[in-house]
């Protein structure tokens, strides 16, 4: 073989070299762009929220409630408050609407909340730059030096859910951030909030 057909067989066989991984780079990109176009599709889609009863009604007995369950305690007796999912969902509805007025960009425009057992299961949509985005949080509440706080055992922003290590990150920052929305100081006559049977406990002094 002479030697100039060495060199065009050996110029042909990188050619093919550089066009194979020029396939295979290129198959690489495309994978990653359209798995990055998935999990943003994912994370902004907006899912059906959970059926919950509302009843206005309802909403002022558990006011009612939290009155007598104050004048029980100055008056040294023990009291609690025991609210239902209908209850604490008509309540913060209630609360929601007051909220609203006047908020744009960043502002909660649904939140829906389903008791299970010993955890609570929330939806809640909120208005991010124009788009509605949703965020579904399942986990428990408790009570810590005067704080009732939240901890989140699993999520999901939009349809997309999120790895376990990263949420147990995400709830330990934004437990120690000022104002978290996880982290909510008690009124000074709550002794403590915690779930029971399905139900939310206030215990009352």
């Amino acid at each position: 073989m002479s030697q100039r057909l060495r060199r065009e067989l050996k110029i042909t066989k990188d050619r093919s070299g550089w066009r194979l991984a020029g396939f295979i780079g290129g198959g690489a990109l495309a994978f990653a762009l359209l798995a990055g176009l998935v999990l943003v599709f994912l994370a902004f889609r907006v899912p059906s929220p959970p059926e919950v009863r509302l009843d206005p009604e309802s909403a002022r007995q558990l006011d009612h409630d939290f009155e007598q369950a104050a004048l029980n305690a100055q008056s040294g007796k023990s009291s609690e408050v025991r609210a239902n999912e209908t209850q604490v969902n008509s309540k913060t509805r209630e609360l929601l609407g007051h909220y609203q007025v006047g908020q744009d960009n960043g502002s909660v425009k649904d939140l829906r909340m389903k008791f299970v057992a010993d955890h609570i299961e929330a939806y809640i949509l909120l208005n991010y730059r124009g788009r509605e985005l949703a965020v579904q949080l399942s986990g428990r509440i408790h009570t810590s030096g005067g704080y009732v706080e939240f901890e989140p055992q699993s999520a999901k922003l939009g349809e997309l859910p999120v790895p376990q290590s990263r949420l147990q990150t995400a709830a330990t920052d934004l437990m120690n951030a000022p104002g978290s929305a996880l982290r909510y100081r008690l009124p000074s006559n709550i002794e403590s909030v915690e779930m029971e049977n399905g139900q939310v406990v206030f215990k009352m002094r």
